[in-house]
């Protein structure tokens, strides 16, 4: 026996047909059967359908369509609808200049209802006959014009829209009036009446589905004459806006209305409108105006952007996001505007250097490399004091100021945009490049912040590092930064001026992070130094107790490798106190007898002393310089000096002795007196010792006069960096050429400066040179075939 719901082979599939019987009907039978259903529908358009049986009303027409008699029904349903719409449209007609739309949409809503109950009634025909007739063309598609004879057939509901459509919706005077009262209303709305927005928004539905299956209608007569009443609108309303309202206002109007045609859109209008529509808002409103609002005298974008107005800000990039060419407008005008604030702060920077340096005695508005640290002017100093690195660090701040406002307004108004972020970029760059100094002033600033800086936290100065660093990325000429930013921290770390030494390796580490470790190779050889100095000290003291060597005072004696610290200008033929030298020539003798080979060299510029000072009413501790220290030593010995016995005694380089004669007799504290009483110290001057000073503190700090890098001196660093880069641009040459072995002039060229772009920007000219150097030196070689390609020499 086989499992249930198989079949044997003896089993047959059998279908069973219902039954068709295949005698015609009465001509009479079906005249009266028509007769019947065209009085029903007539009822069901007059909203009488009450008394109406379904079941007999869609057996007859199950009939007529059964018997081949679906044709007579469907050409007798489009009369009788046709004939019922005229008369609906000569009374719509006969309501204009009254409640037009209202009779309308009631007439739309009550010809729906009808349909759909005409529909049920002659669901049959729409299955059988309509599927059939369309089943006959569709097939009959290829045959040729004249050949097709059949049209398509349209299923009840949608024959009725059609209908509707043709003798109601798009009568002349109908769809002529229709389209005028929707336009005038939205205009009243738009004017700020309130109007019946569900008379609309049944118009609009209506003419949606008249389409059938498509917005062809909807697009046609109303769309379209939409569109082009809003452009005309907001043209006009445009231009008196424009001439009364400030941009600010302007644009919050342009939100407004943005937001009341997508509002209307979603109320009233179809979804689709509202790309086409938004379109003429924005060309009207914003596309169109752009140049007029974005210079806009007091209101436009430079304003905002002077005033930090964010929300106009914010508000314009929205809006000019809009237009395609909106955002590229702002960036335009925005480069221009920052680059001019930009110049100006370097301008002024350059007039206030050129009125600095006008009077003889005047110092530069910048501080060298050379200099001490920067401190706050005595009480009436002059500039020349701490002006030239506060100005220094003034300018600096300034440039770190407008970077902190522009990166503001790139979060908070433009939205991070990566354009603007790049613009904003190109403007700092362009003026920051601008001044030659700014690598020195950019050092000097850092070295402010890392030294001794009283009420601010580390996490505070932390800060205001990273946001010099980001000032940083911008400076082309990194090399120049790093050369004077090793001069100042080697003075902060033997002077012992630095804030924390956790911020100095911090500082280290983010300039490590831009610019790769050989640029920090040596600021960390000198903080390995500075270690190692430590470890030394302790063993000499060591080396004193156990040679019962007591040289009177304490010393710290720092012993550097050259090849890390920036070589000092001063000479080192400096005459110092008999027990400084004692000293001296003690450490000397202990260092040769550990460290075979290596000579010594002492910087005497960068050392400091405390030392004690009796005055008639008192005794102090004075903190100062090897300079001044070696000028007070003098007058152990008596108690006046002319300016030239001075230099004799010393040899200190007269530069030097005449800052540190200027501090210790012009400063805050004038433990030396100076005949003339003059500001500045001259050859001619004499000193003598001070017995009478007073001061209530016990420890003085004797601050040296910062000192100004002449442009004689800014030269020669300048031609050391040129120096420097002549071996960097050859190094870069070799490397690549090696790897390449052959390669073209302008490729060489620009991988180059590829290379070099982290540390300064080599012209194209300087790359040349170099490379005809190390032709000369048989480096490299051009080939015979080609003298633009170069070759490299193994």
């Amino acid at each position: 026996m086989k499992p249930t719901g198989e079949l044997t082979p003896a089993t047959k599939s059998v279908r069973i047909r219902p039954y068709t019987p295949m005698t015609s009907l009465e001509p009479a039978y079906v005249d009266r059967t028509w007769l019947l259903l065209r009085d029903a529908i007539i009822e069901i358009q007059h909203q009488n359908a009450s008394g109406l049986s379904y079941e007999v009303l869609y057996r007859n027409s199950y009939n007529l369509v059964l018997h081949k008699q679906g044709g007579r029904l469907y050409n007798g349903l489009v009369q009788v609808i046709t004939e019922h719409l005229r008369s609906v449209a000569t009374r719509i007609e006969n309501s204009i200049g009254g409640n037009f739309l209202a009779r309308l949409t009631r007439a739309w809503s009550e010809h729906t209802t009808a349909m759909k109950m005409i529909r049920d009634i002659l669901m049959y025909m729409d299955r059988v006959y309509v599927e059939s007739k369309n089943r006959e063309r569709a097939a009959a598609a290829n045959d040729p014009p004249h050949l097709r004879r059949e049209q398509h057939r349209l299923e009840v509901y949608d024959l009725g829209l059609s209908i509707f459509g043709e003798e109601v919706a798009r009568h002349p005077r109908i769809k002529q009036h229709l389209l005028r009262t929707l336009i005038d209303l939205i205009r009243r709305e738009r004017d700020g009446e309130v109007i019946d927005r569900g008379s609309i928004k049944s118009a609009t539905q209506m003419l949606i589905e008249l389409g059938i299956h498509s917005h062809a209608v909807y697009v046609d007569d109303l769309e379209g004459p939409l569109l082009a009443d809003t452009e005309q609108y907001y043209q006009a309303e445009s231009q008196r806006l424009l001439g009364e309202l400030t941009a600010s206002e302007y644009m919050k109007r342009v939100e407004e209305r943005i937001r009341e045609e997508l509002e209307r859109v979603a109320h009233y209008l179809d979804a689709l409108s509202e790309p086409p529509l938004k379109r003429v808002v924005e060309r009207e409103l914003i596309a169109n105006h752009m140049t007029a609002l974005v210079e806009m005298d007091n209101s436009g974008l430079v304003s905002a952007l002077v005033h930090n107005r964010l929300d106009d800000l914010a508000r314009m990039y929205s809006l000019f996001s809009r237009v395609e060419t909106g955002l590229s407008l702002i960036q335009k005008h925005l480069d221009v505007h920052l680059k001019e604030v930009g110049k100006a702060i370097v301008v002024a920077d350059d007039e206030a250097g050129s009125a600095a340096a006008a009077p003889p005695a005047a110092a530069s508005s910048s501080s060298s490399s050379s200099s001490s640290s920067s401190v706050p002017a005595a009480p009436g100093a002059t500039a020349k004091d701490a002006g030239g690195v506060k100005d220094a660090s003034r300018y600096v701040q300034q440039i770190i100021d407008l970077r902190d406002k522009y990166e503001t307004i790139l979060l908070k108004a433009f939205r991070g945009d990566r354009n603007f972020r790049s613009t904003i970029n190109s403007c700092f760059e362009f003026f920051v490049n601008l001044n030659p100094k700014f690598p020195e002033y950019l050092s000097l600033y850092v070295d402010e912040l890392l030294k001794n800086q009283k009420g601010f936290s580390e996490d505070e100065i932390d800060a205001t590092l990273e946001k010099a660093v980001v000032v940083f990325r911008q400076v082309q000429e990194k090399d120049v930064f790093e050369r004077y930013y090793k001069q100042h921290l080697a003075k902060r770390l033997l002077l012992a001026k630095t804030v924390s030494d956790d911020l100095e390796r911090s500082m280290i580490a983010k300039l490590k992070t831009e610019c790769g470790y050989q640029f920090t190779t040596k600021l960390e050889g000198m903080f390995r130094d500075m270690a190692l100095s430590r470890d030394s000290m302790e063993r000499f003291q060591r080396f004193l107790d156990d040679s019962n060597i007591n040289l009177g005072f304490q010393v710290n004696i720092r012993v550097l490798t050259m090849g890390y610290w920036p070589a000092s200008n001063v000479s080192a033929k400096v005459i110092l106190p008999a027990e400084l030298r004692h000293a001296c020539e003690v450490f000397q003798t202990y260092h040769a007898k550990h460290h075979s080979g290596r000579r010594l060299f002492w910087q005497t510029s960068l050392g400091s002393a405390d030392i004690r000072a009796s005055f008639a009413a008192r005794r102090h501790e004075l903190s100062v310089s090897t300079f001044q220290m070696v000028v007070l030593m003098l007058f152990n010995q008596q108690d006046s000096y002319t300016y030239q016995e001075i230099a004799q005694e010393t040899e200190v380089p007269p530069g030097e002795l005449k800052r540190a004669l200027q501090s210790l007799a012009c400063g805050k504290y004038k433990v030396l007196l100076k005949e003339p009483k003059t500001r500045d110290v001259t050859e001619s001057d004499s000193f003598t010792f001070n017995d009478k000073f007073t001061c209530q503190l016990h420890r003085l700090k004797i601050q040296a006069v910062a000192v100004k890098e002449n442009e004689a001196e800014r030269t020669e660093t300048r031609a050391k960096v040129d120096d420097d880069r002549k071996h960097q641009i050859e190094a870069a040459i070799v490397r690549i050429m090696k790897a390449r072995k052959v390669l073209d002039h302008n490729s060489l060229i620009l991988e180059v400066i590829t290379q070099l772009r982290a540390r300064f920007a080599p012209t194209p000219n300087t790359i040349k040179a170099r490379i005809e150097s190390l032709i000369e030196r048989e480096f490299l070689e051009r080939t015979p075939e080609d003298r633009r390609m170069y070759r490299y020499v193994a």
